[in-house]
């Protein structure tokens, strides 16, 4: 069996639940304990791994936490081909509005608005598997980082360790270390130590608090900007900032308004992203109603955090009324 996750840490989780279920539990996705191979992959770079994975000749492939995208389509269809039973667990809005094309590709899809995490726990839990004490602990911190919850004061210290742990994996995109992090979560060992060394955590937090720093100076200078729609916060940063960084500047306003926020950049070929950023499912149904519009080329994101690809004929200055429209569909739908 190959295990295919995303780098964050929803995606490490997620590998690591499905490999202790498999591997040491012998319960899912294959009913008998057999060997296991587990790699990291984007969305669009599994394309780059494509010939190496299906080479192994696998009985079954498992995606979790990986945005729909083209590239994941044309993958799925080659493994299909070859008579490889696929299983496809993941939250994005790609993955959620590409659901019926996926149904007819995949042997089994589980799509929704939680964490891929918690649809992967929920799912072993209906069959009877049960996770070590420590593989749970990293579920519930996932579940609040990714849900954006105030965590309790007995996840407080872990949900910073996970949260140090995804940008350090993000950004590194060390495939051995990814690798190590899973097989360290899946032990059955209690006392195992983390793959991870504390230099390493402190350099990565050294980085991310001089961008956070830089984020939060731009956050204030544009939040004078913002147009007011119902509760909702317009900015538009395009010239200020390209599509790499959006959503962190996102949640800096959404944070600084403590309210939702719809932000507006640029992506490399110059269309315009709306970064929609909020609380609960409101982004989610906010994308929900642009995308039948008709004004959304390609969505991505999850509920809390979605990322609007516009078609470049869309007049940005009908976006604001384009938003209104939509806030007024979805609050009569509350």
């Amino acid at each position: 069996m190959v295990i295919l996750g995303d780098w964050d840490a929803d995606g490490v989780v997620s590998a690591a639940e499905l490999l202790y279920a498999q591997r040491n539990l012998g319960l899912y996705p294959i009913k008998k304990r057999c060997n296991v191979m587990v790699r990291p992959v984007g969305p669009r770079s599994i394309e780059e791994v494509a010939d190496e994975i299906l080479s192994v000749e696998p009985r079954v492939i498992a995606l979790v936490d990986i945005p729909f995208t083209t590239s994941v389509g044309k993958f799925l269809r080659e493994a299909k081909s070859r008579s490889i039973s696929l299983v496809y667990i993941d939250h994005h809005l790609s993955t959620i509005f590409k659901s019926k094309e996926l149904e007819k590709i995949v042997d089994e899809l589980i799509v929704g608005k939680v964490p891929t995490a918690l649809l992967v726990y929920h799912l072993l839990k209906t069959i009877g598997a049960r996770l070590t004490p420590r593989l749970e602990m990293f579920v519930r911190a996932t579940g609040v980082i990714e849900r954006s919850k105030r965590p309790s004061k007995r996840l407080e210290r872990l949900v910073r360790i996970v949260v140090d742990i995804s940008k350090a994996l993000t950004h590194l995109r060390e495939e051995e270390l990814w690798r190590r992090l899973v097989e360290w979560l899946a032990s059955p060992l209690a006392f195992s130590a983390m793959p991870f060394s504390h230099d390493v955590i402190e350099r990565i937090r050294r980085i991310s608090e001089s961008s956070d720093k830089r984020l939060k100076e731009l956050a204030t200078e544009l939040a004078p900007t913002a147009h007011r729609i119902f509760n909702l916060r317009l900015v538009d940063a395009r010239g200020k900032l390209r599509s790499r960084g959006g959503s962190a500047l996102a949640s800096m306003l959404y944070r600084t308004f403590r309210s939702p926020v719809a932000v507006i950049v640029e992506t490399k070929d110059r269309a315009p992203l709306l970064i929609i950023r909020g609380k609960g499912a409101l982004p989610y149904r906010i994308a929900l109603v642009l995308v039948r519009m008709g004004i959304v080329e390609d969505a991505g994101g999850h509920q809390s955090l979605a990322l609007l690809k516009l078609r470049k004929d869309v007049d940005i200055n009908e976006v604001e009324s384009m938003l209104r429209k939509a806030m007024l569909e979805v609050s009569r739908t509350l």
